[in-house]
């Protein structure tokens, strides 16, 4: 098969939208809205790339972005690729291709590529390695709303449902779509990232996608006494709930609205037809990670996709791994 490359400028969009549509692992997150998310968000730099055959038809595409995590003397060394879902293909001479073309289009643009896989790439296993990425474990876990909601709550882990009766108890309210709650989640969501030490988006990055089509995303929000307490960004695609950001607010921690919100955005996921809530990631199996923990006492069942690294620069990158070791112990220590 004859594959040439095409990129965002030379794509027909609604080629490209249907493309993802109709293809069983697309997601929203390679659509042509998403890309003009990050097209949009002064810290990316976005890229999408296709392979197309012969017939004019697209046989494989991907969507990343390029980083740079840290400013100042450390730019160099953190600068890297991301693609937040892994590429799509018909087979594997489209999927060997698009890597092939990444590769190539990414040299000397970053010190590594990150793939966050979406899905199981088993049968594309031996591409990627051939390509070069190395494959690196990471969970997920997604709960199948298709259970009743009684096989739902039972899946619960008791502590939760001991904790979801105390929120209800408090008196908190579940509201959706709320502009109020909308304008109080990046406050939130910041609050959340500075007591985990963690770097969080930026709120254009937010305030893009709240300029997706209302269908493809809600705010959900829990309050007492009309205070907003907590939010978590969704963003909704074919059957799938995405849980992007989310938490509440630290003083109220011991009423547990944390478990009442998801408890009832499941819910809410299930009653609207979704089949399918993803929580978008729980780490590496093989590190204590307390947020999985939690999670994964909401039910649901985990899923190793994992994720590909290909190390443009592996000197480079050494560095970089041991300066943000360092720089995180440091912070851990303030």
């Amino acid at each position: 098969m004859s594959l040439t490359l095409s990129d965002h400028s030379t794509i027909n969009r609604k080629q490209w939208d249907e493309y993802v549509n109709h293809h069983e692992f697309g997601t929203i997150f390679l659509s042509s809205a998403f890309f003009d998310i990050y097209q949009n968000t002064p810290e990316y730099k976005p890229f999408a790339l296709f392979a197309i055959d012969s017939e004019n038809k697209i046989q494989a595409l991907l969507i990343g972005y390029i980083q740079i995590i840290s400013s100042g003397l450390l730019s160099a060394f953190t600068k890297r690729a991301v693609l937040f879902n892994a590429p799509i293909a018909e087979n594997s001479e489209g999927m060997e291709y698009i890597l092939k073309s990444l590769i190539k289009y990414l040299y000397n643009k970053c010190i590594y590529i990150e793939i966050r896989n979406h899905y199981d790439l088993s049968e594309f296993n031996y591409v990627f390695e051939q390509s070069g990425f190395e494959y690196k474990k990471h969970v997920n876990i997604l709960v199948d709303l298709s259970k009743s909601e009684d096989v739902l709550y039972k899946e619960l882990a008791p502590s939760r449902r001991r904790e979801i009766n105390k929120a209800i108890k408090e008196g908190f309210v579940f509201d959706l779509d709320n502009a109020v709650v909308k304008n109080e989640l990046y406050s939130i969501m910041k609050d959340v990232y500075i007591r985990a030490k963690l770097p969080l988006v930026s709120f254009e990055y937010i305030n893009q996608i709240y300029k997706l089509p209302e269908e493809y995303y809600h705010v959900c929000g829990v309050l007492i006494d009309n205070i907003v307490v907590g939010a978590v960004l969704l963003i909704c695609y074919k059957d799938v709930v995405y849980s992007i950001y989310g938490g509440c607010k630290e003083e109220y921690f011991k009423k547990r609205p944390n478990d009442y919100l998801f408890w009832q955005v499941i819910l809410w996921a299930k009653r609207q037809g979704y089949k399918t809530y993803d929580w978008m990631g729980a780490g590496n199996p093989d590190i204590p990670y307390g947020v999985r923990d939690w999670k994964k006492q909401f039910g649901g069942e985990f899923v190793s996709f994992g994720r590909y690294i290909y190390l443009q620069h592996k000197l480079l990158y050494k560095i970089a791994e041991f300066i943000f070791t360092k720089y995180r112990q440091f912070r851990k220590k303030k």
